[in-house]
Formats: structure tokens, sequence, C-alpha cells
């Protein structure tokens, strides 16, 4: 693991919803003994800048929320995915949680570049973000779970 603090960014419109995510994260991280940095985003704009400001070692994205302004648009998380493969590393580890179904997720993903992992040679081509599905009725354990196994592997 890196020897400075973890950056988690965290892209969710909803506010007491990103800080049930948080009050999760960071419980199953003091279970973990493991410390880590929480960056909070709105929107498109603000996460883009907030990996232009930051060291992010893992963003976690929702799929539907507004690029700038309110007006909800269903594709940011899948245009978010593409920046972070940029601007940080094709190898970020990177998360989409979000109540879509798998199925309609993958398809935006693909429409901004985003594929199914494949092998080149002996190196894996487009690292395929895990998905994990939101669901009002149960807590964020598996998030924070997957969060914190990134966490790990850095």
């Amino acid at each position: 693991m890196s020897k400075t603090l973890p950056k988690i960014l965290i892209v969710e419109d909803d506010f007491p919803l990103f800080g049930e995510m948080e009050k999760c994260l960071q419980s199953h991280a003091l279970g973990r003994d493991i410390n880590i940095g929480v960056i909070y985003a709105h929107n498109l704009v603000d996460a883009r800048q907030k990996i232009m400001t930051y060291r992010i070692d893992i963003v976690s994205t929702d799929m539907t929320y507004p690029v700038r302004d309110k007006e909800l648009n269903e594709e940011a998380g899948a245009m978010l995915v593409p920046f972070v493969r940029r601007r940080i590393s094709p190898q970020t580890a990177t998360i989409v949680y979000s109540g879509h179904e798998l199925g309609d997720i993958k398809r935006k993903l693909e429409k901004h570049g985003i594929i199914e992992n494949v092998m080149q040679g002996s190196k894996l081509k487009n690292i395929y973000p895990t998905i994990l599905k939101k669901d009002p009725q149960m807590s964020h354990d598996t998030w924070a779970r997957a969060v914190l196994d990134a966490v790990m592997a850095l």
C-alpha cells in the first residue's frame, strides 16, 4: 500500500446519501485499521477539478448526477471513467455505485469507450470498473468493502 494517506474520491449528488456512504466507509476502515482520506464531488465538473487538484487513488462514482448545475445527466458517471483513465492512470481502481441496472451501466460505459477487460499480450487493456448496484433497502457495506479492498491493493 502507498506510504501516503490513500485518497478516495466519491462522486454523489445526493449529499445526505454521501454522508451515509462516508460514515459506512470510515466505520469499515476503522475496523480494518486503515487510514483514508475522503474527497467529495457533487457533479462532473467538480469531480474533474478534484482529480486535477488532488492525488486521487480510488474513484467511486454514481452514474446519474449533474454535469455542472442541477440538471441530471444519466451518463455523467460513464463520462467520468475515461477521464479518470487519462488523467490519473488506466489502472486506477474505479467503482461505479449506481441504482441503474447492470446491463444499462455497461452499455453507457461502452458508449464512452470503456469495454470489458481485454487481454493484449500479457497485459490487461481497458481495466473495467467494478460495478455495484445501490439498493435503498440495504446498507452500503458491500460498497465500503470493495473500496477498502481497492485501498489494500495499492
